[in-house]
């Protein structure tokens, strides 16, 4: 009991971070600014980074990302709003000592920009926390994302909270008089080549230089333009009438989505939040999920629906492989159990004893401050092995003394937990400083399964020679009732 509540207390990051002295800095502007604006703030980010005689090097993408140089880091979409520096730094240590002083140091310092300071690891999200509204309903979607974008903010451990249909943009609706267009021979397509090429810019071909393709587009003369351009964009038609677009359309400006997103082909708004360096994502988003289910999720129209992706999703995903891995393991040493000692009572016996290795390991892992991860999980299936061929050392030896040298139950339990004390320590002990060195050296990748196998292994191998002799002679006392009698 007490193993499990050491449990229930344990932080929790089921893919662990890595082990670099680099870690990335992504700038985030809202939707249409300058590409100008971007190199300013960046320019200031990558004077303050230099300054700190921890950074080796500071290497910059202004309106684009770096390639991808790490397996779960993927880059980002080129945009004028967005910018990205890959810093390394003199050491793992320098890294993680940086990112605690400037991540919420810097994050808002810049107006109208967001400073992501972002230590690499091995899980491939985009934010942590994400909450999904998927429906038709453009209203409905909005509405509800409000509502939730509100309590995230109020949550302390929470930092930029923003949706996936990005910020608002300034555009222009453009209605069509039906009856001018078709005397003169001009339809939407017309229209927009017309806008294209006077206005924008169009691309008419791509130059290839080895194996990439330049496009070579068409620019208009004037960079800035207004509404009131728009309205003498020259339209030519089928007829080879060319006429103002003011003169076929109504145009009328207004602020629309920057980006809206789709999943699986269904309109889906998603809430997103990052988490602040001293706040485990697992346990805030275990609240927010509360608070959505009971909140959120019974005022939904019956158009909307929830889902929870980030972390929540992806370590479902990641870890439904390896827990049927883990009942698969068990499965075969218990079989192998079976199959040895020829009684089933025998080897489901010894398949939960390894409850008593629950408190040593929850214990190494809760003292040394260690994330569980996915390794502690393969420490755990480890731990289990070590833990039944203890349990097979100890009982094959009191089936020997039962049925070769026709000793009592009581006698044979007690003699096999003296006699194998010692095989069973020398085991333990040999398996608990194999991954000494893997605890030592503090890798957040290797150090849970290590705490978990050497505290594991020893607390384990003291309850065996204990407890398991007595739980063997309680069992089968009363086949020695029945032999007295």
């Amino acid at each position: 009991m007490l193993g499990v509540l050491l449990f229930l207390n344990i932080p929790m990051r089921m893919m662990p971070i890595a082990e670099r002295n680099q870690f990335a800095v992504e700038i985030y502007l809202p939707q249409g600014s300058p590409l100008e604006k971007t190199a300013a703030i960046a320019d200031s980010m990558e004077h303050i980074l230099r300054q700190d005689p921890r950074v080796k090097s500071v290497t910059a993408f202004i309106g684009e990302s770096s390639p991808r140089f790490h397996v779960s880091y993927a880059p980002n979409m080129p945009s004028k709003a967005y910018g990205q520096f890959i810093v390394n730094t003199v050491s793992n240590r320098a890294t993680e000592e940086m990112l605690d002083e400037y991540a919420d140091r810097y994050a808002f310092c810049f107006p109208e920009a967001y400073i992501r300071f972002k230590q690499l690891d091995f899980q491939a999200v985009n934010a942590p926390i994400e909450i999904r509204l998927i429906g038709e309903d453009f209203a409905g979607l909005k509405t509800q994302a409000e509502k939730v974008s509100d309590y995230l903010q109020s949550l302390d451990e929470c930092l930029w909270v923003r949706t996936s249909f990005d910020t608002p943009v300034q555009s222009a609706k453009i209605e069509l008089d039906l009856d001018e267009t078709s005397r003169l021979g001009i339809n939407k397509t017309l229209v927009s080549m017309g806008i294209a090429s006077g206005l924008t810019g169009m691309k008419i071909s791509d130059l290839w230089e080895g194996n990439y393709a330049v496009p070579v587009c068409i620019e208009p003369e004037q960079a800035d333009n207004t509404i009131s351009d728009l309205h003498d964009v020259q339209i030519s038609g089928l007829l080879g009438v060319s006429v103002p677009l003011r003169q076929i359309g109504n145009i009328t400006p207004e602020w629309d989505e920057g980006c809206i997103a789709h999943r699986n082909g269904i309109r889906t708004l998603s809430v997103l939040a990052d988490i602040k360096r001293d706040e485990y994502a697992n346990k805030v988003f275990a609240k927010i999920i509360r608070y959505v289910d009971s909140e959120i999720v019974p005022q939904l129209p019956a158009d909307v629906e929830c889902e929870y992706g980030g972390l929540s999703e992806f370590e479902d995903e990641t870890m439904s492989p390896i827990y049927l891995a883990m009942v698969i393991a068990f499965l075969m040493m218990f079989f192998i159990l079976v199959f040895h000692f020829r009684k089933i009572s025998l080897a489901t016996i010894i398949m939960l004893s390894s409850a008593l290795s629950v408190f040593g390991a929850t214990f190494g892992v809760w003292i040394l401050h260690i994330d569980f991860s996915v390794f502690a999980i393969l420490g755990i299936i480890g731990l289990v092995g070590i833990i039944v061929r203890n349990g097979i050392i100890m009982f094959d030896y009191i089936e020997f003394l039962r049925f070769k040298r026709g000793e009592t139950v009581r006698q044979a339990a007690f003699e096999a937990g003296k006699r194998r004390m010692r095989p069973i320590f020398l085991t333990s002990a040999c398996a608990s400083m194999g991954v000494l060195p893997m605890l030592i050296s503090a890798s957040p990748m290797w150090s849970g399964m290590a705490a978990i196998i050497f505290f594991g292994t020893l607390v384990s191998m003291i309850l065996i020679v204990t407890v398991m002799p007595v739980v063997y002679w309680l069992i089968f006392r009363k086949q020695d009732e029945t032999i007295n009698n």
